[in-house]
């Protein structure tokens, strides 16, 4: 029992003391009563990083605990430290909240874009053949950058071109500058591309149709330099100067090595000049005689009228780009040179348009002073011509009211011949069912500008005949 005793008596002793240091405890404890930030405001670029401080109140609060957030993460975060890293344009509020007495303290972070400083290429200069291909690398400094985006040009896509990764591929022979751009800040930087010519180690037979610009192919052609009527070649190259004689032209080389050569340059512009037509020709005006054959000597091909680019019922799109003058007073007929230089074939088309462009003229008939060309039509099928015919047809369609009447260009491409005893050609947007097939060129008089029905005279001015006429046939322009 006194054993009992003494133990209760040393529990109610420590008992008390242990109350004693609570209490003493709670009487050194100092909350918060607040929290401060140095910055309630603060702008950034992407990429940079700031550091905020707080300060908790009083200076001798006992918790120094304290929560960081960022209300959109995406474009500010903030770590335990109050760190804020600048992340994506935008606004944000970071927030600092005691972990005693849950007091707050904000700041309005905005987040501006980081501009480009500058741009450069791993290469300045480059060299490559024809045909190959090299890959330019940009960097946009600083690395932070916002918006690193470039775009690329080059100077001479005849040269050299460039797509939007930086790949330059060789086109021909010369030097272009490929220039890059930031999309921010229009920094550039630049790199000179020389494109060299590749020298072929076969012997090859080449035929080309050639624009009338300068141009050259390379070719295995020996040593030997030489000259030709306006080819030259030297060290493995053949060259050609710009045709600027007005007329189509061909030339020929031949080399020891087996190889040989032939270009050919022509232009739309090239068959412009002074011709001779013949045809079956019907006439009901002193400008020109009837014939059968006829001639008409009078022939200048120049400039257009209009000039127009428009849709043929092929599908296919042209652009009139010569004149016919001379088929009936001061009356042009535009007209448009096809040239397929790949498979090296020329058409010529003759714009015979039934829409509201007749050209005024002094042609002497009273009340019908404007001139159209018009398409003469039989009927038939394959090359059998039979009547009905209808010369004088001021409405060719519903939806198309004009049409190019083809005529095949020569091989020498000094003369250009539509001729329907041969191939016809029928007006497929023809109105009339029972003459579909083209055989002459008409010229129709008119009260006005207006082709139609009610303004166009009844009876032909001029009929240009492709039909027979003596062992030879059809339309035919031959240069003088």
């Amino acid at each position: 029992m006194k054993i009992r005793n003494i133990i209760l008596c040393i529990l109610a002793i420590v008992s008390l003391t242990f109350l004693s240091s609570c209490k003493n405890d709670d009487d050194s404890f100092v909350a918060s009563t607040g929290v401060g930030l140095t910055q309630t405001a603060l702008t950034m670029m992407t990429g940079d990083v700031k550091e905020l401080t707080a300060t908790i109140l009083p200076e001798n609060a006992t918790s120094k605990y304290m929560k960081w957030t960022s209300s959109d993460s995406k474009v500010a975060s903030v770590d335990n430290f109050g760190k804020v890293s600048a992340l994506t344009v935008g606004k944000t509020t970071i927030t600092v909240t005691t972990v005693s007495g849950k007091f707050t303290a904000t700041c309005e972070v905005t987040v501006n874009p980081c501009p480009v400083q500058s741009v450069s290429l791993d290469q300045t200069a480059v060299s490559i053949y024809e045909q190959d291909v090299v890959t330019l690398i940009p960097s946009v400094l600083p690395e932070t950058a916002t918006d690193k985006t470039v775009t690329w040009s080059s100077s001479d896509t005849d040269v050299a071109t460039v797509d939007d990764s930086g790949k330059v591929t060789g086109k021909s022979e010369g030097t272009a500058t490929i220039t890059v751009t930031t999309n921010s800040g229009s920094k550039t930087a630049e790199c000179l591309v020389t494109v060299k010519v590749r020298i072929p180690t076969t012997i090859e037979t080449l035929d080309f149709w050639k624009d009338d610009k300068a141009g050259y192919r390379a070719i295995l052609g020996g040593d030997e330099a030489k000259n030709g009527k306006w080819l030259t070649y030297a060290d493995g190259v053949v060259r050609w100067p710009a045709n600027t004689t007005g007329f189509p032209r061909t030339e020929t080389m031949e080399f020891s090595t087996g190889s040989k050569i032939t270009v050919t340059q022509l232009a739309p512009a090239d068959f412009k000049g002074s011709y001779s037509l013949t045809s079956k020709i019907f006439s009901n005006n002193s400008f020109i005689a009837a014939g059968s054959p006829g001639t008409n000597d009078q022939i200048t091909i120049g400039d257009p009228v209009l000039g127009e680019t428009l849709k043929d019922v092929d599908g296919s799109t042209y652009t009139n780009q010569i004149g016919v003058k001379g088929l009936y007073y001061t009356a042009v007929m535009d007209a448009t040179v096809d040239i397929n230089y790949q498979e090296k074939t020329a058409r010529v088309g003759m714009f015979l348009d039934a829409r509201n462009n007749a050209q005024a003229v002094s042609n002497g008939v009273s009340g019908y002073n404007y001139a159209c060309f018009l398409p003469g039509m039989g009927s038939g099928s394959g090359t059998t011509w039979a009547s009905p015919w209808n010369f004088v047809q001021p409405e060719l369609g519903e939806d198309q009211d004009y049409t190019w009447l083809w005529f095949d260009v020569s091989s020498d491409l000094s003369k250009f011949t539509y001729d329907p005893n041969v191939k016809m050609q029928a007006l497929n947007t023809d109105l009339a069912t029972s003459a579909k097939q083209i055989c002459a060129i008409t010229v129709a008089v008119s009260k006005s500008a207006n082709v139609d029905a009610a303004n166009v005279r009844t009876s032909w001015d001029v009929v240009y005949q492709g039909n027979k006429y003596t062992a030879s046939s059809g339309i035919v322009f031959t240069r003088k």
